[in-house]
């Protein structure tokens, strides 16, 4: 009991510091904008139900194809960058615009940052609480500290703002498409499927933890530097026509 308590604590106190950091830190006497942040953690919470059915969906497919049995590495492949990576990416991004359409208030770039970051933190924190009877303390801890989903997120939230700031969609496709491309890589790197064709694979997941903490750091960086950059916190009038 113990040792799921030190795992618990672990993998979800990294991200509640971030979580209230970024909601405290960034308008800080902002009521309404608190209240969003709040809202958008739900929404990472609720995330769970459209990744649920979207990668069931794909495992009863990759299933019935076959590919599992014929093609051990191919269906690695495919589970980890469809039903689990391009599912869960696809879903936060889905529930962060459903709420940003829902929230009060204009909202800035760092807000949509910030906002899409949460989403993020949200889902992960509830993944963790899912995951935390199948990892010890220390994997649990590394996962806590790099906050893969708050970082994955933060990409999105950032292009996202960058999308509806130059009116370029584009941007929130290539914000989407890099956070599907480092999450499918480094679940593919830890299947056990990729382990027996090369040593690299833990060194990949490795890299590609640190780079989700590197990520983290770069956002309170990013939003340290520029809370008073006119650029990054003056409202943004179309954000739910993007």
């Amino acid at each position: 009991m113990i040792v799921v308590i030190l795992a618990l604590l672990a993998g979800c106190v990294p991200s509640l510091i971030v979580f209230f950091w970024l909601r405290n830190y960034l308008n800080k006497e902002n009521a309404l904008y608190k209240k969003n942040c709040d809202w958008m953690l739900i929404s990472g919470f609720l995330t769970t139900f459209p990744v649920v059915l979207f990668s069931g969906c794909t495992a009863v497919l990759f299933n019935v194809l076959g590919v599992r049995s014929s093609h051990p590495v191919l269906y690695a492949a495919l589970h980890t960058f469809i039903t689990l990576a391009l599912s869960e990416e696809l879903s936060k991004y889905y529930m962060f615009r459903r709420k940003l359409k829902k929230i009060e208030g204009e909202h800035s770039w760092l807000d949509l940052t910030v906002y899409s970051t949460i989403v993020g933190i949200g889902f992960g924190l509830l993944e963790s609480v899912v995951y935390v009877l199948e990892s010890n303390p220390v994997i649990m801890l590394i996962r806590g500290i790099s906050i893969p989903h708050g970082g994955y997120a933060a990409i999105v939230g950032y292009f996202y703002g960058k999308s509806v700031k130059e009116n370029k969609k584009g941007y929130a496709v290539l914000g989407v498409f890099i956070s599907f491309l480092m999450h499918g890589l480094y679940d593919f790197s830890l299947s056990d499927e990729i382990e027996t064709i090369t040593d690299a694979s833990g060194f990949i997941a490795v890299t590609l933890a640190v780079l989700d903490l590197v990520i983290i750091i770069a956002l309170i960086i990013f939003i340290r530097k520029n809370k008073n950059n006119p650029k990054y916190t003056g409202p943004l009038g179309q954000e739910k026509d993007i």
